[in-house]
Protein backbone atom coordinates (compact mmCIF):
# COMPACT_ATOMS: atom_id res chain seq x y z
CA UNK A 1 0.00 0.00 0.00
CA UNK A 2 2.97 2.40 1.01
CA UNK A 3 5.06 1.79 -2.22
CA UNK A 4 1.41 2.61 -4.28
CA UNK A 5 1.16 5.79 -2.57
CA UNK A 6 4.70 6.75 -2.96
CA UNK A 7 4.16 5.47 -7.13
CA UNK A 8 1.28 7.95 -7.44
CA UNK A 9 2.81 10.69 -5.42
CA UNK A 10 6.33 10.38 -8.03
CA UNK A 11 3.81 10.65 -11.09
CA UNK A 12 1.53 13.09 -10.09
CA UNK A 13 1.54 16.30 -8.43
CA UNK A 14 -1.84 15.97 -6.54
CA UNK A 15 -1.62 13.75 -3.37
CA UNK A 16 -3.47 10.70 -3.69
CA UNK A 17 -7.38 10.42 -2.50
CA UNK A 18 -7.78 9.50 0.91
CA UNK A 19 -7.45 5.61 0.97
CA UNK A 20 -10.12 3.88 3.79
CA UNK A 21 -8.23 0.45 5.76
CA UNK A 22 -10.75 -1.20 7.71
CA UNK A 23 -9.02 -3.14 10.78
CA UNK A 24 -11.17 -6.24 12.11
CA UNK A 25 -9.99 -7.54 15.22
CA UNK A 26 -8.53 -7.40 18.84
CA UNK A 27 -5.67 -5.33 20.38
CA UNK A 28 -3.28 -7.45 19.39
CA UNK A 29 -4.25 -7.12 15.83
CA UNK A 30 -4.13 -3.39 16.27
CA UNK A 31 -1.21 -3.49 17.76
CA UNK A 32 0.70 -5.21 14.62
CA UNK A 33 -0.99 -2.78 12.56
CA UNK A 34 0.79 0.02 14.76
CA UNK A 35 3.71 -1.24 14.84
CA UNK A 36 3.99 -1.40 10.79
CA UNK A 37 2.22 2.01 10.34
CA UNK A 38 5.35 3.91 12.11
CA UNK A 39 7.97 1.58 10.42
CA UNK A 40 6.61 2.82 7.00
CA UNK A 41 5.27 5.95 7.59
CA UNK A 42 8.46 7.24 10.02
CA UNK A 43 10.58 7.98 7.17
CA UNK A 44 7.56 9.78 5.07
CA UNK A 45 6.55 13.45 4.87
CA UNK A 46 4.15 14.41 7.69
CA UNK A 47 1.17 14.67 4.85
CA UNK A 48 1.28 11.24 4.18
CA UNK A 49 -0.36 10.74 7.93
CA UNK A 50 -3.65 12.17 5.75
CA UNK A 51 -3.61 9.83 2.82
CA UNK A 52 -4.73 6.84 5.29
CA UNK A 53 -8.07 6.74 7.41
CA UNK A 54 -8.44 3.44 9.44
CA UNK A 55 -11.60 2.20 10.04
CA UNK A 56 -11.87 -0.31 13.41
CA UNK A 57 -13.93 -3.18 13.84
CA UNK A 58 -13.63 -5.15 17.28
CA UNK A 59 -13.26 -8.79 17.10
CA UNK A 60 -13.02 -9.92 20.44
CA UNK A 61 -11.32 -7.60 23.27
CA UNK A 62 -10.41 -4.27 21.58
CA UNK A 63 -9.95 -1.06 23.99
CA UNK A 64 -9.82 1.40 21.10
CA UNK A 65 -13.18 0.29 19.74
CA UNK A 66 -14.64 0.65 23.39
CA UNK A 67 -13.03 4.42 23.93
CA UNK A 68 -14.27 5.65 20.62
CA UNK A 69 -17.49 4.30 21.57
CA UNK A 70 -16.95 6.60 24.25
CA UNK A 71 -16.86 9.60 22.07
CA UNK A 72 -19.35 8.50 19.36
CA UNK A 73 -23.07 6.96 20.36
CA UNK A 74 -23.44 5.49 16.55
CA UNK A 75 -20.45 3.67 16.76
CA UNK A 76 -21.30 2.80 20.84
CA UNK A 77 -24.44 1.13 19.45
CA UNK A 78 -22.96 -0.43 16.29
CA UNK A 79 -19.98 -1.96 17.27
CA UNK A 80 -19.38 -2.12 21.68
CA UNK A 81 -23.27 -2.71 22.60
CA UNK A 82 -24.47 -6.11 23.26
CA UNK A 83 -25.95 -6.77 20.06
CA UNK A 84 -23.12 -6.56 18.07
CA UNK A 85 -21.43 -9.26 20.70
CA UNK A 86 -24.82 -11.46 20.61
CA UNK A 87 -24.37 -11.02 16.52
CA UNK A 88 -20.80 -12.68 16.75
CA UNK A 89 -21.78 -15.24 18.94
CA UNK A 90 -24.73 -16.31 16.68
CA UNK A 91 -22.84 -16.14 13.78
CA UNK A 92 -25.39 -13.43 12.20
CA UNK A 93 -22.78 -12.96 8.95
CA UNK A 94 -25.51 -10.69 6.86
CA UNK A 95 -26.21 -8.26 9.48
CA UNK A 96 -22.39 -7.99 10.30
CA UNK A 97 -21.89 -7.24 7.58
CA UNK A 98 -24.13 -4.80 6.71
CA UNK A 99 -23.20 -2.94 9.91
CA UNK A 100 -19.52 -2.92 8.47
CA UNK A 101 -21.10 -1.41 5.10
CA UNK A 102 -22.68 1.18 6.92
CA UNK A 103 -19.64 1.98 9.00
CA UNK A 104 -17.77 2.66 5.52
CA UNK A 105 -20.10 4.42 3.81
CA UNK A 106 -21.40 6.86 6.65
CA UNK A 107 -18.37 7.59 8.39
CA UNK A 108 -16.44 10.72 8.19
CA UNK A 109 -14.98 12.03 11.38
CA UNK A 110 -11.95 11.29 12.51
CA UNK A 111 -9.64 11.23 15.70
CA UNK A 112 -6.21 11.47 16.03
CA UNK A 113 -4.64 9.57 18.33
CA UNK A 114 -1.14 10.38 19.92
CA UNK A 115 1.66 7.65 19.41
CA UNK A 116 4.21 7.11 22.06
CA UNK A 117 7.32 4.72 21.78
CA UNK A 118 8.88 2.64 24.07
CA UNK A 119 12.84 2.53 24.47
CA UNK A 120 13.94 -1.15 25.44
CA UNK A 121 17.83 -1.66 26.53
CA UNK A 122 19.08 -4.78 26.60
CA UNK A 123 22.39 -6.16 26.95
CA UNK A 124 23.39 -10.07 25.81
CA UNK A 125 24.96 -11.54 29.14
CA UNK A 126 27.66 -13.49 27.39
CA UNK A 127 28.10 -10.38 25.78
CA UNK A 128 30.93 -7.79 26.22
CA UNK A 129 29.19 -5.67 23.71
CA UNK A 130 27.90 -2.05 24.62
CA UNK A 131 23.94 -2.53 25.34
CA UNK A 132 21.52 -2.08 22.36
CA UNK A 133 18.33 -0.30 21.99
CA UNK A 134 14.93 -1.02 20.15
CA UNK A 135 11.46 1.53 20.10
CA UNK A 136 8.10 -0.50 20.32
CA UNK A 137 5.23 1.89 19.93
CA UNK A 138 2.17 2.07 21.85
CA UNK A 139 -0.80 4.15 22.26
CA UNK A 140 -1.25 3.92 26.09
CA UNK A 141 0.93 1.14 28.11
CA UNK A 142 3.46 -1.48 26.98
CA UNK A 143 3.13 -5.14 28.90
CA UNK A 144 6.31 -7.18 29.75
CA UNK A 145 6.58 -10.90 29.82
CA UNK A 146 4.07 -13.64 29.19
CA UNK A 147 0.31 -13.05 28.86
CA UNK A 148 -0.49 -15.07 32.38
CA UNK A 149 2.21 -13.06 34.13
CA UNK A 150 2.35 -9.89 31.94
CA UNK A 151 2.99 -6.60 33.80
CA UNK A 152 1.53 -3.38 32.43
CA UNK A 153 3.46 -0.47 33.20
CA UNK A 154 1.88 2.89 32.16
CA UNK A 155 1.79 6.58 32.80
CA UNK A 156 -1.13 9.06 33.48
CA UNK A 157 -0.95 11.43 31.03
CA UNK A 158 -1.71 15.23 32.03
CA UNK A 159 -5.25 16.88 32.61
CA UNK A 160 -6.13 18.34 28.82
CA UNK A 161 -4.71 15.83 27.02
CA UNK A 162 -7.27 13.73 24.88
CA UNK A 163 -6.87 10.46 26.86
CA UNK A 164 -5.20 7.95 25.13
CA UNK A 165 -6.09 4.16 24.34
CA UNK A 166 -4.71 1.49 25.93
CA UNK A 167 -2.91 -1.27 23.84
CA UNK A 168 0.02 -3.57 23.67
CA UNK A 169 2.31 -4.88 21.39
CA UNK A 170 1.22 -8.40 20.73
CA UNK A 171 3.25 -11.28 22.50
CA UNK A 172 5.48 -12.36 19.51
CA UNK A 173 7.11 -8.56 19.45
CA UNK A 174 9.67 -10.13 21.69
CA UNK A 175 13.16 -8.83 21.58
CA UNK A 176 16.22 -10.77 20.70
CA UNK A 177 19.28 -10.19 22.39
CA UNK A 178 21.44 -11.52 19.53
CA UNK A 179 19.71 -8.29 17.60
CA UNK A 180 22.04 -5.79 17.39
CA UNK A 181 19.81 -2.58 16.52
CA UNK A 182 20.71 0.88 16.42
CA UNK A 183 18.61 3.69 18.10
CA UNK A 184 17.67 6.33 15.10
CA UNK A 185 18.88 10.31 15.51
CA UNK A 186 14.91 10.67 15.96
CA UNK A 187 12.08 8.20 17.71
CA UNK A 188 11.69 5.92 15.36
CA UNK A 189 11.05 2.18 15.77
CA UNK A 190 13.78 -0.01 15.06
CA UNK A 191 13.28 -2.06 11.70
CA UNK A 192 13.24 -5.88 12.94
CA UNK A 193 13.19 -7.48 16.19
CA UNK A 194 14.22 -11.23 16.82
CA UNK A 195 11.63 -13.74 18.38
CA UNK A 196 12.45 -16.29 21.18
CA UNK A 197 10.98 -18.81 23.37
CA UNK A 198 8.75 -17.92 26.45
CA UNK A 199 10.58 -19.95 28.31
CA UNK A 200 13.82 -17.49 28.29
CA UNK A 201 11.31 -15.00 29.45
CA UNK A 202 10.81 -16.93 32.98
CA UNK A 203 13.67 -14.85 34.40
CA UNK A 204 12.92 -11.90 36.40
CA UNK A 205 14.48 -8.45 34.07
CA UNK A 206 15.13 -5.48 36.06
CA UNK A 207 12.78 -2.08 34.43
CA UNK A 208 13.80 1.44 34.93
CA UNK A 209 10.89 3.48 33.38
CA UNK A 210 11.85 7.19 32.23
CA UNK A 211 9.20 9.72 31.58
CA UNK A 212 8.79 13.58 31.04
CA UNK A 213 5.70 16.05 31.96
CA UNK A 214 4.41 19.09 29.92
CA UNK A 215 6.26 22.45 31.43
CA UNK A 216 3.61 24.13 33.38
CA UNK A 217 1.80 20.74 34.57
CA UNK A 218 0.80 19.11 37.60
CA UNK A 219 4.28 17.19 39.22
CA UNK A 220 2.38 14.25 40.35
CA UNK A 221 2.66 11.12 38.08
CA UNK A 222 2.14 7.69 38.53
CA UNK A 223 3.87 4.92 37.23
Amino acid sequence: LVNKIQKFCNSNPKPPAQIKLLLAGSDSFINCVLRHYVEQLSSKPPDWQTYIRFLVVPLGNNTLCRYLGSLDGVYNSTFVSDSWKELLERGETNELVNRIQRYLLQSSAAVNLPIAEAMLTYKEKSSDDESSQIFIPFMNDVRLGSPETSTTTSVDLEEGLPPIISGSPPSSLTIGCDRKITPPSSPNIGQSSTVFPYRELCEPLELQLDYWLLPGKSNDARG
